[in-house]
C-alpha cells in the first residue's frame, strides 16, 4: 500500500529509491536496468521494488463521506493523507480497491 520503508527480509532502506525507480522506468528503463542503476543486486530488495503496488493512489481517488482530505507539505496527490473516523472505513476501502485491481 504505502512504499516500503526497508527490505523484509535483508533491511536495506528502498523508500528513498522508489521515486528514482519510477523516474527510470518512465525514462524507457527496462525494470532490471533500472534496478541494477540503483545498485539494488540482492533478490529480495529487487523482489521488492518489482512487486509493490502503490495503492494510496488508487485510494485516493475514492470520496468517502466520513474522510476528509488534508494537504502535508507540497501539494501533490503523494502528500495527500486520507483521516477517516473510523478503521472500518479505511479496511472497506482497502478491499474495494483491491477488489478492483482483482478484474
Amino acid at each position: 500500500m504505502i512504499v516500503p520503508v526497508r527490505c523484509f527480509t535483508c533491511g536495506k532502506v528502498l523508500a528513498n529509491k522508489w521515486e528514482t525507480y519510477l523516474g527510470l522506468l518512465r525514462a524507457d528503463y527496462t525494470e532490471r536496468d533500472a534496478l541494477d542503476e540503483l545498485s539494488l543486486k540482492r533478490y529480495c530488495c529487487r523482489r521488492m521494488m518489482l512487486t509493490h503496488v502503490d495503492l494510496i493512489e488508487k485510494l485516493l481517488h475514492y470520496n468517502t463521506g466520513g474522510a476528509r482530505t488534508a494537504a502535508i507539505g507540497r501539494k501533490s496527490l503523494r502528500d495527500l493523507v486520507l483521516i477517516t473516523d473510523s478503521c472500518s472505513l479505511s479496511l472497506s476501502l482497502l478491499t474495494l480497491a483491491c477488489s478492483h485491481r482483482a478484474r
